[in-house]
């Protein structure tokens, strides 16, 4: 999150939108602060994630749209974390202080484990990619209820403001975006390649209990192209927990991601070999993520190692990785 909206998050906008869902101050943990204030709480003997949002991020119709989209998988079979209404009933909250509106969202705690918390396993792997295939053939059919509708994947703030998000200097890893941007804008789209999509499938975001995986944290999904799904899942598994880049065992995961996906919805050449453009895409996308938010001067193992060499290597067009998908399955 930029400095400047992280100083609109005060103690007291934060105690008014907690106690909207009847919690205590003593009874909430901090979770993070990346693109929302997300807080763990215990109310009656329940645990909920409360997460604040500033107007800047999202509107107010955009968060409908998450929450129709998110009851409408719930609706459907997938295992969510569903929204949870506040103490006056409401699935979305609004505090106001001063100038800057807020809007509040409340959710249940995921069912199972999270990242750390169970063994890495080609089984999980291939489940995950049978659940994102239900979700794909879901989207295909899914119409709002409201007229709220999410956003496009090009209005994505790290894609939209990546000028100004990156600082003097880097005016070639945005000719590369802009060229990745026509790229993709080249593809074809039709009912069953482009619909709402999570837009942010990593670990962190789902929870797995024996054979099912519970998702959360909708916040970023879009309208865009399937495949990008797909492409998101098989970036973060490309990295170790180091942070470095692991191609066999990147090569194992997305065999078993894509043999999962392919028992539910299908996949040919032509999609499989978009998977690179779309990776492509995260890693200029995390890149960004990264120079915007944190102290270059002080990162964590992961993002440290992530960030060896990569603004030249997005410069230079050098791909991520180099494995041609069209030939795992």
């Amino acid at each position: 999150m930029e400095e400047r909206f992280i100083n609109k998050f005060t103690k007291e906008v934060i105690a008014e939108s907690v106690q909207r869902y009847c919690a205590k101050n003593t009874d909430i943990t901090m979770m993070g602060n990346h693109q929302n204030y997300v807080f763990r709480a215990y109310i009656h003997d329940r645990t909920i994630f409360i997460r604040i949002t500033h107007e800047s991020h999202r509107t107010k119709q955009l968060i409908q749209a998450e929450i129709e989209w998110i009851e409408y998988l719930s609706n459907n079979g997938i295992l969510v974390a569903n929204p949870v209404t506040s103490r006056n009933d409401l699935l979305i909250e609004t505090v106001i202080a001063e100038n800057d509106t807020f809007f509040v969202v409340a959710f249940e705690e995921a069912i199972g484990k999270g990242i750390g918390q169970y063994p890495w396993s080609t089984d999980n792997v291939e489940l995950l990619g049978r659940l994102t295939a239900k979700m794909h053939i879901l989207s295909q059919d899914y119409t709002p209820v409201s007229n709220c509708r999410r956003f496009e994947w090009y209005e994505n703030n790290f894609i939209s403001r990546a000028g100004e998000y990156l600082p003097k200097g880097h005016s070639k890893v945005i000719e590369a975006l802009n060229e990745l941007i026509e790229q993709i804008n080249r593809l074809p789209r039709s009912m069953d390649s482009y619909g709402l999509i999570h837009g942010d499938m990593v670990a962190c975001n789902y929870h797995v209990d024996g054979d099912r995986i519970t998702i959360f944290d909708f916040d970023e999904s879009s309208y865009c192209w399937f495949i990008n799904d797909i492409a998101i899942q098989l970036f973060y598994e490309s990295l170790t927990w180091r942070g470095e880049l692991d191609i066999e065992g990147s090569r194992l995961s997305a065999t078993h991601f894509l043999k999962g996906y392919c028992e539910n919805k299908a996949l040919d050449s032509f999609w499989l070999k978009q998977i690179p453009l779309f990776v492509k895409l995260r890693e200029i996308i995390l890149y960004i993520a990264i120079v915007r938010s944190r102290d270059l001067n002080d990162l964590d193992e992961w993002s440290m190692n992530f960030m060896k060499g990569r603004k030249e290597r997005i410069e230079n067009r050098i791909p991520f990785i180099e494995i041609d998908y069209s030939k795992l399955l």
